[in-house]
């Protein structure tokens, strides 16, 4: 796990690079490109390397405090995305071709079927940062996972429309030749790279929510006197910040369960994602209501990280199936006799 100083170190690294490449302007402009972010903004986290998966034997937290810093910013590129993508590659066995983070693997429960001539079918109606000329990795309904080109034969790529605050597309596969597949691929591992990922982004999104609903409520003035003052505005601050910091922990606890290789790292990946989802949830509506109706406009950042939170929170099926495998987990859990104890 990073200290307080290195991720200090992160956070300022990221706020420079996004800073010089227009600051909230990138995050508007990265709504327009389909599957890639802001170009300038990408660049320069290729540049300093941060695009790159954590080698094999190596932990999160270094690419989960990048993608937590880029968070407070509404996440000008789909960082946490290339870094799923990629190390879903390297688990594949195409590392090679997942270069300048291209590569895309699929979070959500789709089915995606696989058939006897080893070509397969499905749809993904909505899948985010997806785009043309990237790899797409998707599990298939047997436990295996492929690989094709987003703009191979069979593949088709319909940009959406949408006013999330990500771009995102749908994906139609039919009878597809994958350019890999692998049999053996710790599908629930990679599945839990992505949560954590995802929620760090959800703990950064939420972290801006309430420094900025925090500043304005100090310099909004009603009645003669800032808004933060008033009893009920106060609470909903301070529980939305209460919230962020319990996201963040939690998100830490998992990465370190991860680390240390914990009985059930799964679980405590769905409770960091669930937590995280809540908190920036309850950010997002409580910095709307301390701004108000300028809060909606586009003069302000609010809406972008409020759009983001949207529909990041949504992904894997959100929350709720992420609290129903958290209980499933636990109630597996409880059913095991504890070491030590008669079975």
């Amino acid at each position: 796990m990073l200290d307080a100083d290195e991720v200090a170190c992160v956070t300022s690294a990221v706020d420079q690079i996004v800073a010089k490449s227009g600051g909230w302007d990138a995050a508007r402009r990265a709504e327009t490109v389909v599957g890639g972010g802001d170009p300038a903004v990408v660049a320069a986290l290729e540049h300093g390397g941060y695009i790159e998966p954590p080698e094999a034997g190596q932990t999160l937290s270094a690419a989960a405090a990048v993608v937590r810093a880029l968070g407070r910013h509404a996440s000008p590129a789909p960082l946490w995305q290339a870094l799923h993508g990629a190390m879903a590659a390297r688990a594949i066995g195409v590392a090679d071709r997942a270069w300048a983070g291209r590569a895309r693997a699929l979070g959500e429960q789709v089915v995606v079927r696989r058939n006897d001539d080893g070509t397969v079918d499905g749809r993904v109606p909505f899948w985010p940062a997806a785009g043309p000329g990237q790899l797409l990795l998707v599990p298939v309904e047997d436990g295996a996972w492929c690989a094709v080109e987003a703009d191979g034969a069979g593949v088709n790529l319909q940009p959406l429309s949408t006013a999330a605050g990500l771009a995102a597309a749908s994906v139609d596969l039919a009878r597809v030749t994958p350019i890999a597949t692998a049999e053996a691929v710790d599908g629930e591992g990679l599945r839990r790279t992505g949560l954590v990922l995802a929620a760090s982004e959800l703990v950064g999104l939420a972290d801006r929510l309430v420094d900025e609903a925090r500043s304005y409520a100090r310099e909004r003035h009603q009645f003669g006197r800032p808004v933060g003052s008033f009893q009920g505005l106060a609470w909903m601050i301070v529980e939305a910040h209460v919230g962020v910091d319990g996201a963040g922990l939690l998100v830490d606890e998992a990465l370190a369960a991860d680390e240390r290789r914990a009985e059930d790292p799964c679980m405590l990946a769905a409770a960091a994602f669930a937590t995280a989802a809540d908190a920036a949830q309850r950010a997002a509506r409580t910095s709307h209501q301390v701004f108000g109706a300028v809060g909606y406009t586009t003069d302000l950042p609010i809406q972008l990280l409020s759009r983001r939170v949207t529909v990041t929170s949504r992904l894997f099926g959100g929350k709720r199936q992420q609290w129903r495998a958290v209980g499933a987990s636990l109630l597996d859990l409880h059913e095991r006799p504890a070491q030590g104890a008669p079975a």
